[in-house]
């Protein structure tokens, strides 16, 4: 069981998992709060998913290698794909607060291939982090603000990837889509709380505007 913990703990206390609340009022703030919330997301949703599902053969599977190395692969990837969608959240927001659309998305690319750069391991991830960043150009590129700034909409790459990820069995993860799925959006409501709670995003703004 201590190892089950550790696996965790390591690997998210490394990103940041944030420990207490912030003002967002400039660019680094902004920053933190992406790359912090994005992995206190993966890490609570991943972790219960895989405790839930393993049941009691919990610890068992924790003493094969070849489990832990399915960890480390999708670890890396639910936390890039909560990072993408509640970086398309936090653009959108930034550009309803009356920012152009490119400097909304500007400022949220820099955020994102910021936290990629400091907190991915590509040896451990055994990817490629500038495979990450250009998934999330890719997207914001064809992204609509204005739809993405209401409820869930921006919310949707990360329900997917976790299903996707988790190492489950197939004919045991087929049962568990929509509770899966439910599970991270509901997640995902106190996060979009707390951002519209804390952000100052005129201060934001005109902070990334100097930077720029």
């Amino acid at each position: 069981m201590d190892r089950i913990v550790e696996t965790f703990r390591e690997f998210f206390a490394r990103l940041s998992v944030f420990r207490r609340e912030e003002p967002v009022r400039d660019t680094a703030a902004f920053g933190r709060f992406l790359a912090n919330r994005a992995s206190f997301v993966a890490q609570k949703k991943l972790y219960e998913y895989v405790k839930q599902r393993m049941g009691m053969s919990y610890p068992e599977h924790f003493a094969n290698d070849e489990f832990i190395a399915s960890i480390n692969v999708a670890k890396w990837r639910v936390y890039a794909a909560c990072l993408s969608d509640l970086g398309i959240y936090m653009a959108a927001k930034a550009a309803a607060a009356g920012a152009e659309d490119d400097a909304a998305l500007a400022l949220v690319r820099h955020c994102h291939s910021r936290a990629v750069a400091e907190r991915f391991d590509a040896a451990e991830m055994r990817g490629d982090p500038a495979g990450i960043v250009a998934e999330f150009e890719s997207r914001a590129a064809l992204v609509n603000l204005a739809h993405m700034a209401q409820g869930e909409n921006a919310f949707q790459l990360s329900p997917k990837e976790l299903v996707r990820w988790a190492p489950i069995a197939p004919e045991l993860k087929k049962y568990d889509v929509e509770i899966v799925r439910n599970s991270i959006r509901f997640a995902w409501v106190q996060v979009r709380d707390d951002f519209v709670r804390l952000a100052d995003l005129d201060a934001v703004l005109a902070d990334w505007r100097r930077r720029a």
